[in-house]
């Protein structure tokens, strides 16, 4: 689930890459229910979507804990 923080911005703005070492490889929508499998920057965060990462565990968790 989004940090409300990202919630509307496009995936380029969240700057997970870059503040996180941890990229987005797929987001699951709920509404509608369906699966993007590496998504673009220019897709829009929405509050329902459950977003999948990958990186560094120590990254993942320094991020878990922000959100």
């Amino acid at each position: 689930i989004p940090a409300k923080e990202m919630v509307g911005k496009k995936l380029s703005e969240t700057r997970l890459k870059c503040d996180f070492n941890v990229k987005i490889v797929s987001v699951e929508q709920t509404e509608p229910e369906r699966v993007k499998l590496v998504p673009r920057g220019n897709y829009v965060i929405k509050q329902s979507d459950i977003l999948v990462l990958i990186g560094p565990n120590e990254d993942l968790e320094r991020l878990k804990k922000l959100v």
